[in-house]
């Protein structure tokens, strides 16, 4: 037979397709191949073979006889094939549904997704668009904070402004005053300096008197002193000289006293002794009785007795003559030492009152150069704090003068600043109304498109169920067909009119399995259709994405926009701060200026407590000067000028204090 079998389509795994972007599924626009149907299995003849069989019936018959086993073979060939070709056709069928079914439940889940997304996006952008109201509520709070803030911290500044030109003026009087009172007292304690000169030029002349009197006493005192001395040293050589002669003269008296004594004594013990023992021989003579040798040495130790009693007498005499003698020379040795010491200690004192005088004389001296120091420091420093008071009065203006251009320019900044924040805010407020709108607008029309793509998926639902029972239907049809191609095969021997009604219902099936082959292929081309207006749909959600991200790019670049809007806000914040530091600051300095100004005069204060001091010290040293010169007057030193020296300086003192 010329007939072939169609080769069955092509199988195509299941999810297998060309994908686009977004996960979506993207179709040929082309339909598939079509391959061309076969004609149904039959005996083709022409006229020859016609012909033939009318001139030739017995080669009929045999042909006959051939081409049944042949047509058998044929038919079950076509069975077969047609079995083979309804199997291949049912599991493409069912593997294309089975495809579209998971691609549209892909593409359901996508788009419920992506609902899900834009509700969620949508809602996001709501919440900024919710926080950049709350936002710019915030940031007009804060801004209408920031004016009264400006309002306040501009009366502060003009208080500031009033405080600071009632100081100037202030400082200025008291600088004025503070300059008269330095002037004043510096011309008093010229004054007084004048007059403690004068004083101390008067002091050091009677000082100078005092000194040369005093040296002229000292030295006067002193050849007395010698003169004493000298005959106090002869009269106390003279008088040890005959103190030695009287002592020589009484032991020479007394050695011949005790000699004639002794003489006498023993001429008397000779003469005793002689007549005793004359005595003796009388009485070894004349044997004498016991009582006239007991009377005789009676008498000779009365003699005895007699003898050392005068010796001791006169011994006694010469010693109380010599203690006398000893006693008047060591009263005048006491008087002679008294007198030394007398001298001494007056020689001693006036040494003390000298280096006093020279002592009194350098402290003058050097309290007048100190004074004289002090003063011109005091001028200098008085002549540093006019310049200096006249420069910070000088910075004072300039600073209260950039102070107020500074907030013209500060007060120019906030206007402007509030009315480009104004105009920003309004621009802000309609962009997020025109926001709104478009959002609104886009929600309602990818909620219509939802609506339209719900309707088209419900619309290719019941369209893949048609095509589930056509499909279940051309299946049943082909069970009947296999079922009558075996009653046929059964019958094939017997009828073969039967069998060409059968071929004849074969290829009408066929034919109607090719018209569903093409219904298939048209629901694929809607597929095909369908799967395009997805991707438009998936492109029309890629753009309301980008639209969404441009949204959100604008929804950013205000944020930014309020971001640096509070950015200007805070160097705003900062720069009134700033100004308000400069201001406690100067005002700082206006406190250390007062500070210093206080501390000056406590300073002059204390510098003219100082003079008062230092003359009431110099009245004390006069009147210790007048005090020693009473003492050298009542010591007997003439100083006739003392007290009107005195009377002078008070006199003078008073002068000056009145001054």
């Amino acid at each position: 037979p010329s007939s072939t079998a169609s080769p069955p389509p092509p199988h195509r795994p299941r999810g297998t397709g060309e994908r686009g972007g977004e996960g979506t599924l993207l179709f040929h626009s082309h339909p598939p191949p079509s391959h061309p149907q076969p004609p149904p299995p039959s005996i083709t003849t022409n006229n020859n073979t016609h012909r033939h069989h009318l001139l030739y019936p017995q080669h009929h018959n045999a042909e006959e006889n051939l081409a049944r086993p042949l047509a058998e073979a044929a038919a079950a060939a076509a069975a077969t094939a047609t079995a083979n070709a309804m199997a291949a056709v049912t599991e493409a069928e069912s593997n294309i549904v089975q495809s579209l079914q998971e691609e549209l439940n892909r593409l359901q889940q996508k788009i419920r997704d992506q609902t899900e997304s834009h509700e969620s996006e949508t809602a996001r952008l709501k919440r900024e668009v919710k926080d950049a109201q709350e936002r710019s509520e915030h940031w007009r709070a804060r801004v209408e904070e920031a004016e009264s803030d400006s309002k306040l911290r501009g009366n502060t500044i003009r208080l500031l402004e009033s405080k600071l030109s009632a100081l100037e003026s202030k400082s200025r009087t008291d600088l004025a005053e503070t300059q008269a009172a330095a002037i004043k007292e510096a011309a008093l304690l010229k004054l007084e300096l004048d007059d403690a000169r004068a004083a101390m030029g008067r002091v050091r002349k009677q000082y100078e008197a005092a000194a040369a009197a005093h040296d002229v006493e000292l030295a006067k005192a002193r050849a007395d002193l010698d003169t004493l001395r000298a005959s106090h040293a002869e009269e106390l050589k003279s008088l040890r000289d005959e103190a030695a002669g009287l002592a020589l003269e009484a032991e020479t008296r007394g050695k011949r006293l005790g000699l004639l004594d002794k003489e006498l004594a023993e001429a008397q013990i000779k003469q005793q002794m002689a007549v005793i023992a004359e005595e003796k021989e009388v009485v070894a003579r004349h044997r004498l009785s016991a009582e006239f040798l007991a009377q005789l040495s009676d008498k000779v130790r009365v003699a005895a007795a007699a003898a050392i009693e005068r010796e001791e007498r006169v011994l006694r005499g010469l010693e109380s003559a010599m203690n006398e003698r000893e006693l008047r020379v060591a009263t005048q040795e006491k008087l002679l030492a008294e007198r030394e010491l007398k001298a001494s200690s007056r020689e001693k004192e006036m040494e003390v009152l000298r280096t006093d005088l020279q002592n009194l004389m350098s402290t003058l001296e050097s309290g007048a150069v100190h004074d004289r120091e002090d003063l011109k420091r005091e001028q200098l420093r008085l002549t540093r704090e006019a310049a200096r008071v006249d420069a910070a009065t000088h910075s004072l203006a300039a600073e209260r003068e950039d102070l107020k251009m500074q907030l013209a320019l500060e007060r120019r900044l906030l206007e402007e600043a509030r009315e480009g924040r104004r105009k920003e805010r309004e621009g802000f407020v309609d962009e997020v109304a025109v926001e709104r709108k478009r959002l609104a607008e886009e929600v309602v029309a990818t909620s219509r498109s939802l609506d339209g793509s719900r309707a088209e998926l419900l619309a290719l639902r019941g369209r893949l169920l048609d095509l589930e029972a056509r499909v279940s239907a051309a299946a049943t049809a082909a069970d009947e067909e296999e079922r009558r191609l075996n009653a046929l095969r059964s019958d094939a021997h017997a009828l073969q009119s039967a069998m060409d009604e059968a071929k004849a219902a074969v290829a009408a099936e066929r034919a109607a399995a090719a018209a569903d082959r093409v219904a298939v292929e048209d629901e694929a081309k809607l597929l095909v259709e369908f799967g395009a207006k997805l991707q438009s749909q998936s492109s029309e959600l890629v753009a309301g994405q980008i639209a969404l991200e441009s949204v959100r790019g604008e929804v950013a670049a205000a944020r930014q926009m309020l971001e640096r809007e509070s950015a200007a806000a805070k160097l705003a914040a900062l720069q009134l701060d700033e100004q308000k530091s400069g201001l406690i600051e100067a005002r700082r300095v206006l406190d250390r200026e007062r500070m210093v100004l206080v501390t000056d005069r406590k300073k002059a204060g204390e510098e003219k407590m100082g003079l008062a001091r230092f003359v009431e010290e110099a009245r004390e040293a006069q009147v210790k000067l007048s005090d020693a010169v009473k003492m050298y007057v009542q010591r007997g030193v003439p100083i006739p000028f003392a007290v009107d020296l005195a009377v002078d300086f008070n006199r003078n003192y008073g002068n000056s204090n009145s001054n």
